[in-house]
C-alpha cells in the first residue's frame, strides 16, 4: 500500500511540476514584448486587434458578432463596413477575445491574450511529445524549441501575425491526432478534429497547409501498407468533427465569396529566401519583420548535428529519421534557388512567402529531437539539454528586444500600444485593403464631396456607423462606408429609409440642411451555426479530455 501511494504521490508531483513550468514558460515568453511597458505593434497586429475589437463589442451587447467591421478607421487603406469578421475567422481568437468580456483595462486583456496564446502552443506542444517519448527532458527540450525559437517570435512579435500564430499553436494537435489515429487510439478522432476545426476558426491558410500535410502523411502510410479500413473510417469521422467545428466560419468565407460583389483578396505570390541574407541574418540575429525568416541559428545547427548523424547507424534504425529529411526537404524549398514566383498563379500562391514552412520544420525538427536515441551519449544529455535551451532562449529574446525597441514611423509602419492609448489607436488606426469590394480604393483615394458639404462619424457601434452631414446645397454625398451586393443594409437620414444610389460605397443624394445618416448591415449572423461551432468545440474538447484521462 506505501509503494502504490509513493507512485500515485510522485505522479501527483509531476504533473503539478509539469503544470507550474507550462505557467511559468508562458509567462516567460511575455517578458521580449511587454517589459518596456508599452507593445510595439505592427499593421499586422493592428489588422487582427481592430477585428477582435469589433467581436469584443458584439459580444459585449450581447449579439454574435455581424459579418460586416464598423470600427476600422476610413483611409486609404479601408473603410469601415469590410467583411474583415467574415473573411478571417475570429473564433480561433478566443484567448483575446474572452478575458477583455472581464478585464475592463484592453491593454491588461491583451497581455493576458498573448499569455493564454502561448500557453495554448506550449500545452499542445507538451501533449505531442509526450506521446512519443517518457523522457521528460527531451519532452521539455523539444517544446523550449517550439515556444522559443526565433521564428514563432517573429510571428508573435515582430509580424504579430495572431492569425498565424493559432495556427502554429495548434498544429502540433494535427500531428498527435493523426499518430493517436494510426495507433487505433480512439482519442485521435477528438484530437485531429479539434486541431483541424479551430484552425478552421483561426487562419485558413494553416487550415490548407494542415490538409496538404495530412494528404502526404496518409499518402505515405499507404505506400508503407499501414492503412486499414477503421483508420480511413476515424480520418472520416475526424472530418466530419472538424467540420462541425469550424462551419460558421467556412460558411461565412463562401457565402461572401457565392453573394457579394468581387472583393480585393490578399495578393498571390511564392516567395523564397535569398541564400546570402539568409546567412546575414542568422549570425546577425535579426528578426525584422522581412524576409528572411528564420528559427534561429541554434536551432539550425541542431537541424544541421541531427542531419549529420543521419549517416550513423542510430539515427538509420531510429524512428526519428523521417521527420529530420521531412525537415532538410522544406528547409531547401524556402529558398529562391527555385523559379517559385512562376507559380504565384496557381493554388501555392495562397502561401505567399515560402518561410511560412518553417512552422513545419520547427515541428519536424521537435518530433525528431522527442524521437532520437539519447543513450549512448556520453556526455550527459541533462546538461546539452540546459545549455542548448538556455541558448535558444537567450538568443530568441535579444532578437525580439531589439525589435520591442524600433522607433515607430510611417516606413516601418509601427505603433506602440499603451494603456492610455489603446482602443483609440487600435480602431483608428489605418488597415489593410483586404475584402474591400473591388474598385472602391482605385476610384475613392479620396472622398470628393462639394466643398460647400462636410460630415463627420458621430457614433460606431458593432454593426453599424453614423455621421453628421451639413450641405449648404444639394448634393450626391460619399460617405467613408462601403457595401456588398445581395446584403441587406438599412441606410436612414434623420429616421427615413434612403437608398444609396452606388452599389459599392453608401452614396446619397441629399438635400440642403444637416442630416443624420445611419449605416446598419443586417445581422448576418446565422445563429445556429454559431451555436453547432460553439457546442462542438465544448463538447470535442471534453470528449478528448475524457478518453486521455
Amino acid at each position: 500500500m506505501s509503494t502504490l501511494h509513493k507512485i500515485i504521490t510522485s505522479k501527483k508531483a509531476l504533473i503539478l511540476f509539469n503544470s507550474l513550468l507550462i505557467v511559468v514558460f508562458a509567462a516567460f515568453s511575455l517578458l521580449p514584448a511587454f517589459s518596456q511597458g508599452y507593445f510595439n505593434c505592427s499593421t499586422d497586429g493592428f489588422f487582427h486587434l481592430n477585428r477582435f475589437e469589433n467581436v469584443i463589442l458584439a459580444l459585449q451587447n450581447h449579439h454574435i458578432p455581424s459579418m460586416f467591421n464598423y470600427l476600422v478607421a476610413p483611409s486609404y487603406f479601408s473603410y469601415p463596413g469590410v467583411a474583415i469578421s467574415a473573411m478571417y475567422p475570429w473564433i480561433g481568437g478566443f484567448t483575446f477575445i474572452i478575458p477583455r468580456l472581464f478585464i475592463s483595462d484592453p491593454y491588461t486583456g491583451l497581455i493576458w491574450g498573448f499569455f493564454l496564446l502561448n500557453l495554448l502552443t506550449i500545452v499542445n506542444t507538451f501533449s505531442l511529445l509526450k506521446s512519443l517519448t517518457n523522457n521528460y527532458w527531451m519532452i521539455w527540450f523539444g517544446t523550449i524549441i517550439y515556444e522559443f525559437n526565433n521564428f514563432h517570435f517573429i510571428d508573435l512579435y515582430t509580424r504579430v501575425a495572431i492569425g498565424e500564430c493559432f495556427g502554429y499553436a495548434w498544429m502540433p494537435l494535427v500531428i498527435l491526432g493523426l499518430i493517436q489515429i494510426h495507433r487505433g487510439q480512439k482519442k485521435g478522432i477528438f484530437v485531429l478534429g479539434l486541431s483541424m476545426g479551430m484552425l478552421g476558426n483561426s487562419h485558413l491558410l494553416s487550415l490548407m497547409m494542415a490538409i496538404c500535410f495530412i494528404i502526404i502523411y496518409e499518402i505515405n502510410k499507404v505506400i508503407k501498407k499501414e492503412i486499414n479500413l477503421e483508420i480511413i473510417k476515424s480520418l472520416v469521422f475526424a472530418s466530419l468533427v472538424a467540420l462541425a467545428i469550424s462551419a460558421y466560419s467556412l460558411f461565412n468565407i463562401l457565402l461572401m465569396y457565392k453573394r457579394a460583389t468581387p472583393f480585393i483578396t490578399p495578393f498571390l505570390g511564392v516567395t523564397g529566401s535569398n541564400v546570402n541574407d539568409y546567412i546575414s541574418q542568422l549570425f546577425t540575429n535579426s528578426m525584422g519583420e522581412n524576409l528572411p525568416w528564420s528559427y534561429g541559428i541554434a536551432v539550425v545547427l541542431i537541424q544541421l548535428v541531427l542531419t549529420c548523424l543521419l549517416f550513423t547507424k542510430k539515427v538509420q534504425n531510429s524512428a526519428c529519421k523521417s521527420w529530420i529529411i521531412s525537415a532538410d526537404i522544406l528547409f531547401v524549398l524556402t529558398f529562391n534557388i527555385f523559379p517559385w514566383e512562376i507559380l504565384k498563379n496557381t493554388p501555392l500562391g495562397l502561401i505567399q512567402f515560402l518561410g511560412r514552412l518553417n512552422a513545419f520544420i520547427v515541428l519536424f525538427i521537435v518530433i525528431a529531437v522527442a524521437l532520437y536515441p539519447m543513450q549512448r551519449l556520453t556526455i550527459s544529455p541533462k546538461l546539452i539539454i540546459t545549455f542548448i535551451s538556455l541558448v535558444i532562449i537567450a538568443l530568441t529574446f535579444n532578437g525580439s528586444s531589439h525589435v520591442t525597441q524600433i522607433k515607430p514611423s510611417w516606413s516601418n509602419h509601427r505603433d506602440k500600444i499603451t494603456q492610455e492609448n489603446y482602443k483609440e489607436i487600435v480602431t483608428t488606426r489605418y488597415s489593410f485593403g483586404d475584402y474591400i469590394p473591388k474598385g472602391v480604393l482605385k476610384e475613392n483615394l479620396q472622398i470628393k464631396n462639394p466643398k460647400d458639404s462636410r460630415f463627420a462619424i458621430t457614433n460606431r457601434t458593432e454593426n453599424s456607423i453614423q455621421f453628421l452631414v451639413i450641405n449648404d446645397s444639394d448634393a450626391n454625398i460619399t460617405l467613408p462606408t462601403v457595401l456588398y451586393n445581395h446584403f441587406n443594409y438599412q441606410i436612414t437620414d434623420n429616421g427615413k429609409n434612403i437608398k444609396s444610389i452606388n452599389n459599392k460605397m453608401v452614396c446619397l443624394n441629399l438635400k440642403k440642411g444637416q442630416h443624420v445618416i445611419n449605416v446598419q448591415s443586417d445581422e448576418s449572423s446565422h445563429k445556429l451555426l454559431f451555436i453547432t461551432s460553439t457546442l462542438s468545440i465544448l463538447l470535442t474538447t471534453l470528449v478528448a479530455l475524457i478518453k486521455r484521462k
